[in-house]
């Protein structure tokens, strides 16, 4: 997810994402690298924050692997956990 969207910023849209499937991993990425809005990302429930621009024949893949097994990481967890 890019921080700025056309329609707006993607942190406004990050928690809410989060609240619907806290299984997702989320990965800001943004040209407007600030430490800031990394703070505010990683805080908000990303996965990670990379700024652009990305190497999408390394960094990309590498970071949907690693997503995709967080992801499956949580949804194991949270089908031990009592309901």
């Amino acid at each position: 997810m890019d921080v700025n969207l056309p329609d707006g910023i993607s942190l406004d849209y990050l928690e809410k994402i989060i609240n619907i499937s806290n299984n997702t991993s989320i990965v800001i990425m943004t040209a407007q690298d600030s430490m800031e809005n990394a703070i505010n990302s990683m805080k908000l429930g990303a996965y990670d924050y990379i700024p652009k621009p990305i190497d999408l024949n390394n960094d990309l893949l590498l970071l949907i692997e690693r997503g995709i097994k967080n992801t499956l990481k949580n949804i194991e967890i949270s089908q031990l956990k009592p309901t």
